[in-house]
């Protein structure tokens, strides 16, 4: 009967974590500490079935590979709690804040920006995996994700991970985790396509609740901000633009009136005043001249042009110049050839 080495099941598991490592393993895959030396023990290779060698050692003729126990499950299963509440908040902060500035007078924040703001609060778990060290979750229950090889993965890899753990599970959320189970037997897609893997992490690499707290629920509302006063300057420009250009393009309008005035000694009905592309007179006013005009495109639409006369105290049918206003939008916006104000 010739005896064999065997190496104790005890020598896998690491002292610092508990991890259960593959067999032949020097460092331990979750903390890198060292794994004690494993001592041979004398077992006869004819021994039966389940033999148990004098020391208490048990058999370990196959590799151990490390599975997850109910602590670990639990953990995992909280940590995705804890994420999906982070993407739902962050979701809803965002959607509130974009859908009332949408419908403001100034719509600064364009269907698109809004929509990317939101998938970046979707997808912040997985960016946080990538480089923060860890999802707001992960970080809460002691997990964090690494590759095959125990490094850090990198952006793609978590936000793979990421969009097939939530879209599978909220797609078809009962019957996608009975057919992992059953398929994959205990594995998850996630990990396999992403070639990742969730293990314990390191007891004082943990930041404070707090922070975490702040830093995911705020940055997507900081970008989404951000976008919005962008997006808002570039709205502002283009009303400035437009109005700048419909105060140029109501020339005929103030030269018809004048000449009007000249010749008849007040001011014509609307009726008689030319038509301009892009804009209509609203009323004029046969005594004091005061003309209002209506833009019908570009980003002012809707807006008003009040225009009044400026005469001359010599000859009150003569024109110096015609003063300028807006009505219907932030006075902001307006050029500074139309920040004049009315008289009462």
């Amino acid at each position: 009967m010739q005896p064999i080495a065997r190496t104790p099941a005890s020598a896998l598991k690491c002292a610092a974590c508990g991890w259960q490592n593959f067999s032949g393993s020097t460092l331990c895959f979750n903390c890198q500490q060292a794994l004690p030396v494993a001592q041979a023990v004398s077992v006869p290779i004819h021994a039966a079935p389940g033999a148990v060698p004098e020391h208490g050692a048990e058999l370990d003729a196959q590799p151990q590979v490390p599975t997850a126990g109910v602590t670990d499950m639990m953990a995992r299963v909280g940590a995705t709690w804890l994420d999906a509440m982070q993407m739902v908040c962050s979701a809803a902060l965002v959607l509130t804040i974009g859908l009332s500035r949408i419908g403001g007078d100034r719509a600064g924040v364009s269907l698109l920006t809004l929509l990317g703001a939101l998938a970046f609060a979707l997808l912040l778990p997985g960016v946080m995996d990538a480089w923060g060290g860890g999802s707001f979750g992960k970080r809460i229950a002691g997990l964090r994700m690494v590759t095959r090889n125990g490094a850090r993965p990198g952006l793609f890899r978590s936000l793979l991970r990421h969009s097939v753990k939530f879209g599978m599970n909220l797609a078809v959320p009962v019957v996608f985790h009975l057919v992992e189970r059953m398929v994959l037997r205990g594995h998850h897609l996630h990990e396999m396509l992403s070639g990742t893997r969730v293990v314990w992490r390191h007891a004082t690499d943990r930041p404070t609740l707090m922070w975490w707290v702040v830093g995911s629920t705020l940055l997507p509302l900081v970008l989404l901000s951000i976008g919005m006063q962008t997006l808002t300057g570039q709205s502002g420009a283009a009303q400035t633009s437009a109005i700048r250009k419909a105060w140029a393009a109501s020339l005929p309008l103030k030269t018809a009136a004048a000449e009007h005035l000249m010749a008849e000694g007040k001011f014509p009905t609307r009726e008689a005043l030319p038509i301009v592309a892009g804009q209509h007179v609203e009323s004029i006013d046969a005594h004091t001249g005061r003309l209002v005009v209506m833009l019908d495109q570009g980003p002012s639409v809707g807006s008003l042009l009040v225009f009044w006369p400026e005469r001359s105290t010599q000859d009150a049918t003569r024109i110096l110049r015609w003063r300028c206003a807006t009505e219907r939008m932030d006075a902001e916006l307006a050029p500074a050839i139309c920040k004049d104000v009315q008289p009462k």
